[in-house]
């Protein structure tokens, strides 16, 4: 992170800090100020942020995510799938819970509820195809003795100027599992999912592969 950005997240927790000072019960200030604790790695902060967040509203799904994700960080898996598990009980049709939980079974090597999520998010995004076109590339990782064709499939459906915000970091046991060739494939996917491609270079590179 540049230092710049990085000053500018420090002054908007102060902005939000602030905020919370004026109006204690204020509806989005802990969720948001979570995010930027987040971005700047300050885990547990983030972490106390969401759960303030969540004694004024509990039943604030995307506090529930986000702090599933940042638990997920820190390698606190169960407390993460309490966290998700929570935020799909709110919202069964959140899209984005259901790819990190998903996600989150993946790395705890369990491919069946891992399907099962990505099962039931397929059914929901039907034709879209935005960030959640990184779910077929978490399929083919369950069963990568499979041709990855799905997963270009549904990138070459998505809009070309959409970022993701991946970084795959957790999976890297999962990855290492796999045959050295398997690996490349994997690594040309997070490459591209972690905006380091363009699917045209994408395309070329597995095509050396």
């Amino acid at each position: 992170m540049e230092q710049d950005q990085e000053e500018n997240l420090e002054e908007s927790v102060v902005i939000y800090k602030q905020k919370l000072i004026d109006n204690p019960e204020h509806q989005t200030a802990y969720y948001n100020m979570g995010g930027i604790l987040k971005k700047l790695g300050h885990l547990d902060q983030a972490i106390d942020a969401y759960k303030h967040q969540l004694e004024i509203n509990p039943l604030h799904e995307k506090s529930w995510n986000n702090m599933g994700t940042t638990l997920s960080k820190q390698g606190n898996y169960k407390e993460a799938e309490i966290a998700f598990t929570k935020a799909l009980e709110i919202q069964p049709n959140f899209l984005l819970a259901l790819t990190n939980a998903a996600e989150l079974a993946l790395i705890q090597q369990n491919t069946q509820l891992c399907n099962d999520y990505i099962n039931n998010l397929l059914k929901l995004v039907g034709d879209k195809a935005d960030e959640f076109s990184v779910a077929p590339f978490l399929v083919w990782l369950t069963v990568v003795e499979k041709s990855y064709q799905p997963i270009l499939t549904a990138i070459g459906k998505r809009e070309p100027d959409l970022n993701f915000d991946w970084d795959f970091k957790e999976l890297e046991p999962v990855i290492m599992g796999l045959r050295k060739s398997q690996q490349k494939i994997a690594a040309c996917f997070i490459r591209y999912f972690t905006n380091q491609l363009s699917f045209s270079a994408l395309q070329e590179r597995l095509k050396d592969d």
